[in-house]
């Protein structure tokens, strides 16, 4: 249970939503603990990621919203 609050406070601190106690204090956690260290490199290199990801849908899929979109809208307006 503590692990899993500790890596919930890591994710919070690559966001930089800790308070500066809480940041200096979960630092002194991670530079202590090898593993827990890895994970948040590990964290770290997925947020990374996600900030460079480039992500749109397949055109078919927008023309099939629009599509249900006027669809719905006609039989509401009826």
């Amino acid at each position: 249970m503590k692990q899993s609050f500790t890596l919930n406070q890591c994710v919070r601190l690559i966001y930089g939503e800790t308070t500066p106690e809480e940041g200096m204090m979960l630092s002194e956690i991670i530079s202590g603990n090898d593993s827990l260290r890895a994970e948040v490199e590990n964290m770290q290199r997925a947020q990374g990621a996600l900030a460079s990801a480039s992500l749109s849908p397949q055109a078919d899929v927008v023309k099939s919203i629009l599509k249900y979109s006027r669809d719905t809208a006609l039989h509401l307006s009826c």
